[in-house]
């Protein structure tokens, strides 16, 4: 299947170290690389695709960062890039360059990337089956939140997630019917786009990411995964046995 990554970064911070933990043995034939420039200058685009030499990028886009980086860059794609041929659209972004040494962010951008770029194999599997979707810790969210994602079937927190280009069709009319210019647009709208049987997760941790990690150990086998799947429900039912 013909994949193409597009990935976003707002250039500030440790973006650099960011950028070179998640391009790790991409698996795809082409990379799109959007980029929200500080408005200060401190980043220029020659020092960007100077960084990028290293890897095999398609092209790059530029956007003055507005605040709202992810819905530019997504407007910027859709509209400069032919998607004919293509079976699988990946999504990742330089998460955490606002909060540079948060460990748990960090752990959830690992966790994300292993499900998202090292296990592409069973999102293969999973279109050729007609998911629309695909990505890790699939939920709904919880009623602090729902004000940001009105409209969607669901989300994959932290947005990293593919979707399957013979199910979705992405266009200008598309993004302007369903994709809010708000900080958690895109995020939100994988979602819209298909109803909630039609993504598939991978993993779900019920974690709330930013104050939890789970170790590597406990997801990236499949004996982690089952002992992991087996104390969440053993504390679900626990849970609901003392209300």
């Amino acid at each position: 299947m013909k994949k193409i990554l597009l990935y976003h970064i707002y250039s500030v911070n440790n973006w650099r170290e960011i950028t070179d933990f998640l391009f790790q043995k991409l698996p795809f034939d082409a990379i799109v690389v959007h980029v929200s420039l500080p408005t200060d200058g401190s980043v220029t685009e020659s020092e960007i695709e100077s960084y990028f030499a290293k890897y095999p990028i398609t092209r790059f886009l530029y956007s003055q960062n507005s605040g709202l980086g992810e819905v530019d860059g997504l407007y910027r794609f859709v509209e400069t890039q032919d998607l004919t041929g293509y079976d699988i659209l990946t999504y990742m972004h330089c998460k955490g360059v606002t909060k540079p040494g948060h460990e748990h962010i960090f752990n959830w951008t690992k966790l994300m990337r292993y499900f998202v770029i090292e296990k592409m194999d069973v999102c293969e599997k999973a279109f050729k089956k007609g998911y629309a979707t695909f990505g890790a810790n699939k939920g709904i969210p919880d009623h602090n939140m729902k004000h940001h994602f009105v409209g969607s079937n669901f989300i994959y927190e932290g947005n990293f997630a593919s979707i399957n280009l013979h199910k979705i069709t992405l266009t200008k009319a598309v993004l302007d019917k369903y994709l809010d210019r708000s900080y958690y647009g895109v995020e939100a709208l994988w979602g819209k786009l298909c109803r909630y049987e039609e993504g598939y997760t991978v993993f779900n941790s019920g974690l709330n990411h930013y104050n939890a990690s789970v170790p590597e150990k406990l997801y990236t086998t499949r004996l982690g995964r089952a002992r992991y799947n087996l104390m969440t429900f053993y504390y679900r039912m626990r849970k609901k046995l003392l209300q």
